[in-house]
């Protein structure tokens, strides 16, 4: 999904503009079996606040960061399924942080 209509995708490769015609179309293909989307925040929001998200797979990184955006994610129609908790080591930094992998349910 995106506003630019020049892309260079390689050969098979969906593009669309519009978020709803992309659900729609990937709905209707019996070879898709899951839709995930990875962002960035417009497209989140978009999703979230037209009520077209199922599933969250959410990753909380114990550690305060800069950002650009934040997204204010209302969890309280969800259902948390799983957390799991694991150290990473950023190899770049030499930190180490701590990450929570959860999915929440509708």
């Amino acid at each position: 999904i995106s506003r630019q209509t020049n892309l260079n995708l390689p050969e098979g490769a969906l593009a669309f503009q519009d978020p709803i015609q992309a659900i729609q179309a990937l709905q209707d293909n019996p070879m898709v079996e899951s839709i995930f989307c990875t962002g960035g925040a417009q497209l989140y929001e978009f999703y979230l606040e037209h009520n077209l998200i199922s599933e969250i797979y959410l990753t909380l990184i114990e550690t305060a960061f800069k950002t650009d955006k934040q997204l204010p994610l209302d969890l309280s129609e969800f259902t948390q399924h799983l957390n799991f908790r694991q150290l990473d080591f950023d190899r770049i930094s030499s930190n180490s942080h701590k990450l929570h992998y959860q999915v929440h349910r509708k």
